[in-house]
């Protein structure tokens, strides 16, 4: 699908223009931020301004919300709303139907992490690289040239381009910004892919995750992407770049993807004694807030895990038992790990 005009997004979305022009130019206000611990540091997410409670909209520091009228507020929390419903249809009526390329794993419907890992199976060497803070990095600029280069016009691709971004780039935490993110990359690693067939090495991305192997080792090829990269306006975490060898194991996206896919040993006997630990002993990990939702986080892990190598029998007996389990009115001790 390509679309020209404002009104050929109106359309297909099946909004008033009038709707749409007045989010644009109202959407920097329809978001507010919070910050989640990472292993390094702290990610600021941008939620919509509707999905937080008065209280803390009242304490919000990034947004200037003490100076207007109850009535104000009310109607930018609806404004809000009305971002995130026009941002679905986004997502689901144009930028699911942009045709991405072979290497693009993540945000993409019939493709997942272990697709992303398959193709460097059995390779000699290996290296993973991670974009740093990629939603961020990706400007409404560049969401704007990537939809035209993809034969969008130029005033449709100005509004969705606008639409979707939170002052000037994507937010982390909006519906659109994982597809949108494709988009805009596409460029990028049209030219990688460009890069990886001059030496005869394979390529795919999941996200901000980049992965190359070959038979040959990988230097000089990730010197050149890394250079790519970052001329384009992104930022390489120097520090997590990873280089792997024939006589090592290579650690891909959570996976070991040597001869075969397996899970790391370490990382499946820890989730299966968070099990054994959350059914039996009732004791969840200190950050946990809340016990029962946990559940779903242990077993997605399990469900992940069990993916990558279905054999994994004590694992699979522990996601049974798992799921049969009702924590609802347990109390649960908090254990540092």
């Amino acid at each position: 699908m390509t679309l020209n005009t404002f009104n050929d997004v109106s359309s297909v979305l099946e909004e008033e223009l009038q709707t749409l022009t007045y989010l644009e130019k109202l959407r920097n206000r329809l978001y507010t931020s919070y910050y989640i611990r990472k292993k390094h540091g702290k990610r600021e997410i941008n939620t919509y301004i509707y999905k937080v409670d008065e209280e803390e909209l009242e304490e919000s520091t990034d947004l200037l919300y003490t100076d207007l009228l109850y009535s104000e507020i009310v109607k930018i929390r609806t404004y809000s709303h009305d971002l995130e419903r026009v941002h679905r249809k986004i997502d689901s009526r144009i930028l699911d139907t942009v045709k991405l390329p072979s290497c693009v794993n993540g945000f993409k419907k019939g493709e997942s992490i272990k697709k992303a890992v398959e193709p460097h199976v059995g390779k000699a060497y290996v290296a993973c690289l991670d974009i740093h803070n990629f939603f961020p990095s990706v400007t409404s600029d560049a969401v704007l040239e990537g939809l035209k280069n993809i034969g969008f016009g130029s005033d449709a691709a100005w509004l969705i381009a606008r639409l979707v971004t939170y002052k000037g780039h994507l937010p982390q935490g909006a519906v659109t910004s994982p597809k949108a993110s494709n988009i805009a990359f596409m460029k990028v690693d049209m030219k990688i892919l460009e890069l990886v067939q001059e030496y005869g090495a394979d390529y795919t991305r999941y996200a901000d995750d980049l992965i190359f192997s070959a038979n040959e080792p990988l230097d000089s090829l990730v010197d050149k992407v890394i250079e790519e990269i970052e001329n384009s306006g992104y930022k390489i975490n120097r520090e997590k770049v990873k280089f792997y060898g024939p006589s090592e194991p290579h650690y891909i996206l959570g996976m070991i993807a040597n001869h075969k896919l397996n899970v790391p040993r370490e990382k499946r006997r820890n989730l299966e004694a968070a099990i054994h630990n959350y059914i039996v002993k009732h004791q969840v990990p200190q950050d946990v807030e809340d016990p029962v939702r946990y559940k779903k986080t242990l077993l997605g892990k399990a469900a992940y895990m069990l993916s990558v190598n279905p054999s994994l029998g004590r694992l699979a007996k522990l996601r049974k038992q798992l799921q049969d389990f009702n924590p609802e009115g347990l109390e649960y001790t908090k254990i540092i790990i």
